[in-house]
């Protein structure tokens, strides 16, 4: 029996790459008559498989019904809450965490961050961060701050995504500049939006999508020969996005027209 548990276990892992929920269900079933009670490992593959189908409610009476629980289950239904956009839900099983005396580690902290980037909580996130380096003493990696800039960048912090960047002492990605890039153009800071361009285009220089970005700044700021000088440094560049067009009705009959690069 034991063996066919196994097989059942490793099916399930499979269900879980495939997202087969409802062969995953029937796997859940037969596991409840082959694992033990106290099986964590197979605990957290159903915590994780109904919280990535959104099936939260499953996930949520899996984790409340296992006898013992570690890191992992705590962050998988801290990740599912996240993802499914309740950080709410997500920062007080963090804080029940802390309670019954568990230890996050940074993957834990990268869900939170996660969470409350989509869900708009600035001042949470702000504190949770502080709390992983201050109090965990656990080092941030591209991907915390990533989820900070683009939490700070919502927020329309620019400044405090802007400062955390150069603050802390790992190399800035493409990814980060880039929710940089966005919220300046969102917000209409032609600063901010200016460095984070100006090393995209070193960083990528033939990514289109970024001299549009800070042409748009410009020209949301009425700086026009700006905006122009950019357009024209993207074709130097060869990073010319494909035309677009429009639908122009005319007299009962339609025509497209292309917007010339």
């Amino acid at each position: 029996m034991e063996g066919f548990a196994d097989n059942a276990f490793q099916l399930f892992r499979e269900m879980m790459k495939e997202a087969e929920l409802s062969l995953g269900r029937q796997i859940h079933a037969l596991s409840l008559k082959c694992q033990p009670s106290d099986d964590v490992a197979m605990g957290n593959a159903l915590i994780d498989m109904y919280a990535k189908s959104g099936e939260m409610k499953d996930a949520n009476k899996v984790f409340n019904e296992m006898d013992e629980r570690n890191v992992i289950s705590w962050t998988s239904i801290i990740a599912g809450y996240g993802r499914h956009g309740d950080g709410h839900e997500a920062i007080a099983l963090y804080e029940k965490m802390e309670h019954e005396g568990l230890r996050p580690n940074d993957v834990t902290f990268l869900s939170l961050l996660f969470a409350c980037s989509h869900t708009g909580l600035v001042n949470e996130g702000s504190k949770i961060f502080n709390a992983m380096v201050s109090k965990y003493k656990i080092l941030p990696r591209a991907e915390h701050l990533s989820c900070m800039v683009d939490l700070f960048a919502r927020g329309g912090q620019l400044e405090a995504a802007y400062n955390l960047i150069h603050e802390m002492n790992i190399e800035p990605t493409t990814s980060l500049w880039g929710a940089i890039l966005g919220a300046s153009n969102i917000y209409g800071n032609t600063a901010i939006g200016e460095e984070a361009a100006k090393n995209l285009f070193n960083m990528d220089p033939e990514k289109s999508v970024n001299y549009i970005a800070l042409a748009g700044i410009y020209a949301g700021a009425g700086a026009w020969e700006s905006a122009l000088e950019t357009r024209k440094l993207m074709e130097q560049r060869s990073a010319v996005k494909d035309p677009g067009y429009s639908l122009l009705s005319f007299r009962e009959k339609k025509m497209v027209l292309l917007q010339p690069n």
